[in-house]
């Protein structure tokens, strides 16, 4: 699964073989994931020490929009059996996105200069702590797939 723009994971690699179920979910879920990983990068550089509040608003508010997408379309997604649970886990991680952002809406939506900077201190460091179980979550779906 390619995050590299919005986290530096790497890809779901396919069996290899012949487990067809295998190659389609991991082509599915891959791209997915570059759709977003693509829409992730150009809402990235809207929110800077130099953006205003609005501008972090409405960054924030298309950050929500491509997490709702990829959620979605990840849970479309049928996993071959023995991920079920592992992809599971991957939707969750990626899910965490929503829940910072959300936090950090919160923080910006209260007005206060400090409290903007904060919001973008936080997300930056609450993106790291989720592109990290997301890391993981492919990386043990990528196990699974080859064993």
């Amino acid at each position: 699964m390619t995050l590299a723009a919005a986290t530096g994971s790497g890809g779901l690699a396919g069996c290899g073989g012949t487990d067809e179920e295998a190659d389609r979910y991991v082509d599915r879920v891959n791209r997915a994931q570059e759709s977003f990983a693509d829409r992730f990068a150009q809402i990235q550089g809207r929110m800077s020490t130099t953006s205003t509040p609005q501008e972090d608003r409405r960054a924030l508010r298309d950050f929500r929009r491509a997490t709702d997408t990829i959620v979605t379309q990840l849970r479309a997604i049928e996993p071959p059996e023995r991920v079920d649970d592992l992809h599971g886990r991957l939707v969750r991680a990626v899910a965490g996105y929503g829940q910072e952002i959300d936090r950090a809406r919160r923080l910006v939506d209260e007005g206060d200069p400090q409290e903007v900077i904060r919001a973008r201190t936080e997300l930056s460091g609450a993106v790291g702590k989720v592109s990290r179980r997301i890391t993981a979550a492919i990386a043990a779906i990528n196990d699974r797939l080859q064993s």
